[in-house]
């Protein structure tokens, strides 16, 4: 699901070919939609992919319902995107929590966030809760800062751009912070920062006394 429609960044692009699970017959297509179905016919699921902007997805779901889902994942690439999940999940009762997923040329990070509840001021309820992605790093929030969404044309550029395994890195933190939620309905840490180049990976622990 893409916020702006179908464009390079929700579609098939070659680039993709050659660093992501999909094929040369796949350019051009949705990739919700495509990924979608492999889920579905791989695990016997029946999820739908929706295309279109998100906003106009949560527009729909807010005729009919006040609170969307439990967990919104998100793997945007730009600040305007990041900006309009936060001012969203941030004006209502709509997700439990945000897994945001966002990643450099050679580092990243995955959070695991609460979104704070509207008009909650300093309310235990809302100082105690795990911060999210914009609120740990309030530069996403930034409209004045310039964005890096340039689209690369091959393989080779998409490479220089950003490192092969970064998504995959990620993806596999993101994955395990949800695992141990699920499993042991506790967490000790709520996010990882992890940097390929040096080769350190940094918990983002639970703050217990946050004010």
């Amino acid at each position: 699901m893409g916020r702006n429609g179908r464009t390079a960044a929700s579609t098939v692009t070659e680039a993709n070919v050659g660093r992501q699970l999909y094929s040369p017959a796949d350019i051009g297509g949705s990739k919700a939609a495509i990924t979608i179905t492999r889920l579905n016919h791989f695990y016997g699921l029946d999820w739908e992919a929706s295309i279109c902007r998100i906003e106009d997805f949560w527009s729909r779901l807010d005729y009919h319902r006040g609170h969307v889902a439990d967990i919104l994942i998100s793997c945007v690439d730009t600040r305007a995107a990041r900006r309009a999940i936060h001012e969203y999940l941030f004006s209502g009762d709509r997700y439990r929590y945000w897994l945001d997923l966002g990643n450099n040329e050679q580092d990243g990070q995955a959070v695991l966030g609460v979104p704070g509840r509207p008009n909650a001021g300093r309310r235990v309820e809302n100082a105690e809760r795990m911060p999210c992605v914009t609120e740990l790093y309030p530069e996403l929030l930034d409209a004045d800062q310039p964005e890096d969404s340039a689209p690369s044309c091959s393989v080779r550029l998409s490479l220089a751009a950003q490192g092969l395994f970064i998504n995959d890195v990620i993806v596999r933190h993101a994955a395990h912070l949800l695992y141990e939620l699920f499993s042991r309905g506790q967490l000790s840490q709520h996010g990882v920062v992890c940097n390929l180049d040096t080769k350190r990976t940094v918990p983002i622990a639970i703050q217990r006394d946050r004010e």
